[in-house]
């Protein structure tokens, strides 16, 4: 028996496990595209169900739109308005944002403590809604990677490698609550009141910076960054001293020999360019600290004032909002009587 004729079964058994393969691609994909068909079949069943009841579906979701337009307002008499501001506040203080902005969308549920400042204050503005939206921005991001590591106070103007490592920076990006970041947009929606931009936000700011949490937290932060104040400005009146020193000490110097001369000056030269290095990395620091003092002097800081704003959500809007509740309802209400016809054709063809 040849070679050929030994390999010819094997030949044909892969031809034949070939054409299974392609067979079962081909049912695959016709199973596939039956099923979508049925769906689609079912879509366009149910979108003529729904034209077949045109009249309940149309009147539903106008009388949901009237409702909500006309006259829900004119039973509770409200005019809402929309206001943004943007605010930088520190971590402690952004967790106080947050539970305030949870307490205001919960203050007329049974469990909420209806005679809390914050409610209080809410009812006295008129706030029917305040949500916090984070600005994320890289160099927050960064500020918070490095104060995970060290004090950032401390670090100084020395560059960790840490700082290049821009994976493991957006690897913490991911783990960053919205609470971590400082800079922070308030949108605020408030009906019936007649307090001006301004007032809302003074009487807001009052709040979150006198409570007891966030102005505890304030005093530490002031308290460390003002003994930390101190020690730069005795360092820069150090180097200051030693400098001033060295100028009266080089004017007083007696002659030396030309070989004598040089060695001195060159090494006169290298103390003075590290303590100038010196003076210039604490006259940063020194900045930077004053530049934290000031901004923890209040806890919440404004950097865009209370503002009128549109609104950005169609769903926000009453009219909108109970147009979609009567057709949902209505469309419920379509369903029930075709699923009662069905049950009746069950029954007669049971004789139940």
């Amino acid at each position: 028996m040849s070679l050929e004729t030994q390999n010819s079964p094997k030949k044909g058994d892969e031809e034949v496990d070939i054409i299974r393969l392609f067979e079962y691609f081909k049912q695959g994909f016709n199973s596939i595209f039956k099923s979508i068909g049925k769906l689609f079949n079912y879509f366009i069943r149910f979108i003529v169900l729904l034209k077949k009841n045109w009249i309940i579906i149309g009147g539903l979701t106008l009388l949901g739109g009237i409702y909500g337009g006309i006259i829900k307002p004119l039973i509770e008499g409200s005019e809402i308005k929309y206001y943004e501001m943007i605010v930088r506040s520190g971590a402690n203080s952004n967790l106080e944002l947050y539970a305030f902005a949870s307490e205001v969308k919960n203050q007329k549920a049974s469990s909420a403590n209806k005679n809390s400042e914050g409610i209080q204050l809410a009812k006295e503005l008129g706030i029917v809604s305040l949500l916090p939206e984070p600005l994320k921005r890289d160099e927050d991001v960064i500020a918070n990677y490095f104060e995970q590591i060290e004090s950032n106070k401390l670090r100084g103007l020395e560059t960790d490698t840490l700082f290049f490592r821009d994976y493991k920076l957006k690897e913490h990006k991911l783990k960053m609550a919205d609470t971590d970041y400082p800079v922070q947009k308030l949108k605020i929606m408030a009906k019936n009141t007649d307090h001006l931009p301004k007032n809302i936000q003074e009487k807001l700011l009052a709040y979150f910076n006198n409570l007891n949490g966030v102005k505890a937290d304030q005093n530490v932060r002031i308290t460390v960054l003002t003994n930390y104040e101190k020690e730069i400005k005795q360092a820069i009146n150090n180097i200051d001293s030693i400098l001033a020193a060295r100028i009266q000490a080089n004017k007083q110097d007696i002659a030396t020999s030309n070989n004598q001369m040089v060695l001195n000056a060159a090494s006169r030269e290298n103390v003075e360019k590290d303590m100038l290095r010196s003076y210039e990395t604490y006259t940063k620091k020194l900045y930077g600290i004053q530049k934290d003092i000031a901004l923890y002097t209040n806890p919440v800081n404004i950097v865009s004032n209370l503002r009128s704003a549109k609104e950005e959500s169609v769903i926000i809007n009453p009219t909108i909002n109970y147009m979609l509740y009567g057709f949902i309802f209505s469309t419920l209400v379509v369903l029930g009587i075709q699923f009662n016809k069905y049950l009746n054709r069950f029954a007669s063809k049971n004789n139940m």
